[in-house]
């Protein structure tokens, strides 16, 4: 999320923070929303916010009587549909931006007053770095929550045959403890494992598959990915970009791609042009710009100060 909303700063003309207050408050509006019709609008001026689950505290006071409104929202897991539909019903909301196509078509069908359109995840090239694959020394990297059926069946044999893996060790530790060592760990990588999070987290997830921006964020590190491939990606990419995971033999399966890793060299160097030419933030901000500014036509635009204001 903060990749996104650093990548748009220049583009944006910021509006003002608001914090506990507005976290209050936002909390008792969403509860009294069945009993309340939705707040007036007087003002016009478009405000933008990014969001990640339910932190409508973040745009709540920015938002309040003003007529015209957006936001992209992270994360709109199953459980929070209700209080999403509550919040854009109370707003009056003009355009909602979600991460997950699923989602999205889910609240098209709702036939609510507001347009809402699928804004895959992006990446920013320049927040990675690349080490060339010789001084690669991470084989195999499990960032973020790890599929626990697939690491079980991995972690003692690679660690017999003296293979680098690296994985959270307990639940809810991290493998890197800073932006700038997860940075690093990255480029050191080999082979990363990505699943989506309705296999590793279903209880939050529901039936929710997504392209998360782990999968970029090793494609940005040219990291060969070994996993699961949410199905919106077969939308996204024009070919098949990660190796599908054996869960008849995966130890093996990651011991044999290591044995000949230089195989994948061409499929890694195509997933970084790949994402450098259709899946970075510019190309997603670009979309939502247009959108907002009501542009029926996806084109690349002129850098230019805009008169959306971001929250």
């Amino acid at each position: 999320m903060n990749e996104f909303e650093n990548s748009i700063k220049a583009d944006m003309v910021p509006a003002q923070l608001t914090g506990r207050i507005s976290r209050i408050l936002s909390k008792k509006m969403l509860r009294v929303m069945k009993k309340k019709p939705p707040l007036p609008k007087f003002r016009h001026t478009h405000k933008f916010c990014v969001v990640l689950g339910l932190e409508f505290y973040k745009c709540f006071l920015a938002f309040l009587f003003n007529g015209d409104n957006s936001v992209y929202i992270f994360d709109a897991w199953t459980a929070n549909h209700t209080k999403i539909e509550a919040f854009i019903r109370l707003m009056r909301l003009k355009n909602v931006f979600f991460s997950s196509s699923q989602v999205t078509e889910i609240f098209k069908a709702k036939q609510l007053d507001c347009h809402f359109q699928w804004v895959p995840e992006g990446v920013t090239l320049s927040d990675y770095r690349c080490r060339s694959y010789s001084r690669k020394d991470i084989d195999v990297l499990a960032f973020g929550r790890k599929y626990d059926r697939h690491h079980d069946q991995i972690v003692a044999r690679l660690e017999e045959k003296g293979i680098n893996y690296l994985y959270e060790k307990k639940k809810g530790d991290i493998v890197f403890k800073d932006r700038l060592r997860f940075i690093d760990g990255l480029a050191r990588t080999k082979i990363s494992i990505c699943t989506p999070s309705d296999i590793t987290h279903p209880e939050r997830s529901g039936t929710i598959s997504t392209m998360t921006i782990r999968y970029l964020q090793s494609m940005a590190s040219k990291a060969l990915i070994v996993g699961i491939m949410p199905g919106e990606m077969d939308l996204l990419f024009d070919y098949t970009p990660i190796i599908p995971l054996d869960m008849e033999d995966p130890a093996g399966q990651l011991i044999d791609i290591l044995a000949d890793f230089r195989r994948y060299i061409p499929l890694i160097e195509r997933n970084y042009q790949f994402i450098k030419e259709h899946h970075t933030w510019a190309h997603r901000w670009s979309q939502i710009r247009q959108t907002i500014e009501n542009k029926s036509e996806i084109k690349p635009i002129p850098h230019q100060p805009s008169k959306i204001h971001t929250i």
